[in-house]
C-alpha cells in the first residue's frame, strides 16, 4: 500500500509538473507572439545629447518623451530592422505630460503602428515595457500596473514637479534609455509611455497614459512640422501660443512699478528692452519667486553642470536650470568644472520644475529659468509697449476726469438764479468772469454766454458777485470752456 501511495505521489507530481509546464509554455508563447507583433513599431531615438526610446503611431509620426529631445539640435530614429531616418521636425510637444510627437518621414512604411488604449488600464493588469535601457536596444521587461494616478495626486507625493494628465504606476523594470518607450498591455495596445522612475525606491516607475498620448497625436496630425529646436524651454516660451502669456507675466510683474513712475519717466519706456524692464523690478530671492512669473532674481550662485542648451545652477541653495544660448560656449570655457562664487542679478521668466539628466544618468527636477534678454522681444515688446501706452492714456483720462470733477464743483459754487434789478427777469447761470463792471455768465439752459452790467443785477446778486469776485476771476476761462464744450457733447 505504501508503495502504491508513493507511486501515486510520483505520478501525481509528474502530472502537476506537466500541467504547470504546459500552462507556462502557453503563456510564454503568448508573450513571444506579443513581442514579435509590437517590436517592429518600437524605435530608438538618438539625439546629439543622448539616447531614448519611442514608438510609431502613424506613417510619419513617432511618439517619445519631451525630455528625450529637449535641447537637441538633431536626432535620428532607428527601427529594429536597422532602418534609420532623420527626425525632420516636431509636430507637438507637451512638457507637463512629457510628450513629444516627432515628424519622421516614412518611418512607418511597412510597419503596423501601435494602437493606443482608449481608457486607463486596471490595477493588476500585466504589462511589458519596450525600449533601449542604458543603450541595450529593443529590450523587453515585464510587470503589472501598480496604480493609476492623477497629476494632482502625484504632486503631493512628488513635490516640486509640475505634471498634468493621468499617470500609470508600474513595477516594470526601466532604466535611463527606456524613456519614451511604450508600456504595452497583453492585448497589444499601448497603455502608456514610460517616462521616469522614483529614485531611492524599488520598481516604482511612471508612464504617461495612452489617453493623454492619443490627444497629443490627434493634435499633431493637424499641425505642420516645426524645427527640432522648438523643444528647448526657451523656444517653448518663444512659441506664438505662449508669447501673449509671457507678455501678460511681464505686465503683471511691472504693473506696480509702472504705477509709481512719473508721466515723464513713463513716456521714456515706450521703447522697451530687457535692461529697462530690469530696473522696474524689485530684486527678489530665488526662494521668494513664484512659478510662471517674471522676476528679477538676485543671489549667490554655483554653476553645477553644463547641459547642451542650459546651465544647472545652484542659487542660494535652490537648483535651477537656466536655458541660455550661451550654454555650449560656457561649457567649452569651464570644461565641466564646478564654478562657485558667482553673482546672479537679472530678469527671468520663471517656469516650473523641469526634468534634467545628471552625469550619472539620473532624472531629477529643477526650477526652469529663461533670461528675458534672450527671448525674442518683438512680440512681448509690442504687447508691453501697448500696455504702457494704455497706461499713459489711462493717466490722461484720469487727469481729465479729476479736472472735470474740480470744474464741476467750481461750477456748482458759482451757479445761482441771477435776477435783474426790476425783479422781472431771471436766469439760471454760472458766473465765469467779472472785470469790475460786467459779469460774464454761462446760461445753464443753452450754455450760451451772456454779458450783464453789474448795475443791471439785483442788489442781492451784486453783493454776491462782489463777495465771490476773486473766485469768479480765478480760472473763469477754463470753467467757461468746460461748460460750453460739454454742451456740444
Amino acid at each position: 500500500m505504501a508503495m502504491v501511495i508513493r507511486r501515486w505521489l510520483v505520478v501525481k507530481g509528474v502530472f502537476f509538473a506537466l500541467g504547470l509546464g504546459s500552462l507556462t509554455c502557453v503563456a510564454d508563447e503568448q508573450l513571444v507572439k506579443l513581442i514579435d507583433k509590437t517590436k517592429p513599431a518600437v524605435v530608438s531615438v538618438r539625439t546629439d545629447d543622448g539616447l531614448g526610446s519611442g514608438f510609431i503611431v502613424d506613417a510619419d509620426l513617432v511618439v517619445t518623451n519631451y525630455h528625450v529631445i529637449k535641447g537637441a539640435s538633431a536626432a535620428t530614429v532607428k527601427r529594429v530592422d536597422g532602418v534609420t531616418i532623420k527626425v525632420e521636425g516636431l509636430r507637438f510637444i507637451d512638457p507637463q505630460r512629457d510628450i513629444a510627437v516627432l515628424h519622421v518621414p516614412a518611418i512607418g512604411r511597412g510597419i503596423a503602428p501601435l494602437s493606443l488604449a482608449q481608457e486607463s488600464p486596471r490595477q493588476g493588469q500585466d504589462v511589458i515595457a519596450m525600449g533601449n535601457p542604458l543603450g541595450f536596444e529593443f529590450s523587453v521587461t515585464r510587470g503589472i500596473v501598480s496604480a493609476v494616478r492623477t497629476a494632482e495626486s502625484l504632486k503631493s507625493i512628488l513635490p516640486g514637479i509640475d505634471l498634468a494628465g493621468t499617470w500609470i504606476q508600474t513595477d516594470v523594470a526601466i532604466s535611463p534609455g527606456n524613456s519614451g518607450g511604450p508600456l504595452v498591455l497583453m492585448t497589444g495596445q499601448v497603455a502608456g509611455m514610460n517616462t521616469f522612475s522614483r529614485r531611492g525606491s524599488q520598481n516604482l516607475n511612471l508612464a504617461i497614459s495612452s489617453v493623454d498620448i492619443a490627444t497629443a497625436v490627434k493634435t499633431a496630425k493637424s499641425r505642420s512640422p516645426q524645427p527640432l529646436s522648438t523643444a528647448s524651454e526657451k523656444a517653448v516660451v518663444n512659441n506664438d501660443d505662449t508669447q501673449s502669456k509671457i507678455a501678460e507675466l511681464i505686465i503683471a510683474s511691472i504693473s506696480k512699478s509702472i504705477a509709481k513712475l512719473s508721466d515723464a519717466q513713463l513716456k521714456e519706456l515706450t521703447d522697451l528692452d530687457s535692461q529697462r524692464l530690469n530696473t522696474l523690478l524689485t530684486p527678489q530671492s530665488i526662494h521668494a519667486v513664484g512659478e510662471k512669473t517674471v522676476a528679477r532674481i538676485q543671489g549667490r550662485a554655483t554653476l553645477v553642470q553644463v547641459l547642451p542648451s542650459s546651465l544647472l545652477v545652484m542659487i542660494d541653495g535652490a537648483i535651477c536650470e537656466i536655458f541660455t544660448e550661451r550654454a555650449r560656449e560656457i561649457g567649452a570655457k569651464t570644461a565641466g568644472r564646478v564654478i562657485t562664487g558667482l553673482r546672479i542679478d537679472g530678469t527671468y521668466v520663471v517656469g516650473t520644475a523641469t526634468p534634467y539628466k545628471t552625469t550619472a544618468g539620473d532624472i531629477k527636477y529643477a526650477l526652469a529659468l529663461v533670461p528675458l534678454a534672450e527671448l525674442k522681444s518683438e512680440y512681448w515688446n509690442k504687447d508691453v509697449a501697448a500696455f504702457i501706452s494704455k497706461e499713459i492714456e489711462k493717466r490722461k483720462l484720469e487727469e481729465e476726469r479729476q479736472r472735470n470733477q474740480a470744474l464741476e464743483r467750481r461750477a456748482q459754487r458759482l451757479r445761482r438764479e441771477f435776477t435783474d434789478a426790476s425783479g422781472v427777469y431771471s436766469v439760471d447761470a454760472v458766473a465765469v468772469g467779472y472785470d469790475g463792471t460786467t459779469v460774464r455768465l454761462v446760461r445753464m439752459d443753452n450754455r450760451k454766454i451772456v454779458k450783464v452790467a453789474i448795475t443791471k443785477l439785483s442788489e442781492a446778486d451784486q453783493e454776491w458777485v462782489d463777495k465771490n469776485a476773486t473766485v469768479i476771476k480765478y480760472g473763469g476761462k477754463k470753467l467757461e470752456e468746460y461748460l460750453t464744450k460739454s454742451a456740444k457733447k
